[in-house]
């Protein structure tokens, strides 16, 4: 059942998983929210370090098998 869990999976919930966003404010892109860039280009800098879309990460659980590009399409747009 969806939403519930067992003793085994106390910090889990059965069939759902997280596709998480954050972005770490380094010096870089603090220095280009300051200069008030552009979001297209703070995001740039920011994938340059790792950053992971919502969307990115829900590609990565459908090569893994984890979920679908339906259930991602749908929690990823609005």
């Amino acid at each position: 059942d969806i939403g519930k869990h067992t003793e085994a999976e106390e910090d889990f919930y059965t069939g759902q998983c997280a596709l998480p966003e954050l972005l770490v404010v380094d010096t870089d892109i603090q220095n280009l929210i300051l200069a008030q860039a552009t979001s297209s280009e703070i995001v740039t800098k920011a994938t340059e370090t790792g950053f992971k879309s919502m969307q990115q990460w829900g590609t990565e659980l459908v090569k893994q098998n984890v979920t679908t590009e339906e259930e991602v399409k749908r929690v990823t747009t609005g």
